[in-house]
């Protein structure tokens, strides 16, 4: 038996602080966004815990971040290459000098711009090379500890995080994953952008043919989720403006798209 608790990534980061130094957990898992964060208040002395084990998943996780939750928490950060559609992929650890792919039910295909996975356990939705952003890199040297294809590097998306000044004059974030999985019927693009701490921009994209009628009600339903969004932050107090685009383009310097903008 143990105890478990969960803490809700749009909730105020000083909830979740306070209740991670009530709860004292053994076992620390989440983002590598929010661990590297947590692991700055653990630093500044506002988060006061000692977990025994730190995992990551379901982000990218840099070098700097892998780096500064080690140091900062003092044990081995365990890393999971996880995602929706093939659950756990790969795990790796600094020992390891790598990931290993999990290879027994899962079929890798790399590329240099993408990544083809092919599960043999989902008889309900076969997946069949399926392709996924993440670009994976080999790892030809070093030990091989288990036979399995280790990779040395993780290349996948990683949005930017937003900061703004709260209701309560606290400096919080909005997660990249509430912005990046943001569904509102009509919208067929976005862009979000923190112009400061205290005023954000919405730019939407929508789907051709609507009525003046129906744009309305569009931008209503987005403006009312953004609103719920910052409600539960407690950041009522930061302006947000929804503009209406033809277009949105990447970014000219690099070539790529950004959901946010910082």
């Amino acid at each position: 038996k143990y105890s478990l608790a969960t803490y809700d990534i749009q909730r105020p980061l000083s909830e979740v602080i306070n209740g991670l130094n009530d709860f004292q957990p053994d076992i620390l898992m989440g983002y590598a966004s929010s661990l590297a964060m947590l692991a700055q208040r653990q630093a500044s002395g506002e988060l006061k815990i000692s977990p025994r084990w730190v995992q990551s998943s379901g982000e990218v996780l840099t070098e700097a971040d892998w780096e500064l939750i080690e140091s900062t928490f003092g044990v081995p950060l365990f890393n999971v290459y996880s995602c929706s559609e093939h659950l756990i992929m790969g795990y790796g650890t600094r020992q390891f000098g790598g990931t290993y792919l999990f290879e027994d039910d899962l079929i890798f295909e790399l590329d240099t711009e993408h990544t083809l996975v092919t599960n043999l356990f989902n008889y309900t939705l076969p997946l069949v090379r399926y392709r996924m952003d993440d670009i994976l890199e080999r790892q030809e040297n070093g030990q091989q500890i288990y036979p399995y294809t280790k990779i040395k590097n993780i290349a996948g998306r990683r949005e930017n995080i937003p900061y703004f000044i709260n209701n309560r004059g606290e400096e919080d974030f909005i997660s990249p994953h509430v912005i990046t999985e943001f569904h509102v019927r009509n919208v067929c693009r976005y862009q979000f952008e923190a112009v400061d701490k205290a005023k954000c921009i919405f730019r939407v994209c929508l789907e051709k043919g609507l009525s003046a009628q129906g744009e309305e009600e569009t931008i209503r339903e987005v403006q009312a989720r953004l609103g719920q969004i910052f409600e539960k932050k407690g950041m009522t107090n930061v302006s947000r403006r929804v503009e209406v685009v033809d277009e949105l383009l990447p970014d000219p310097k690099t070539g790529k798209f950004r959901v946010i903008l910082v």
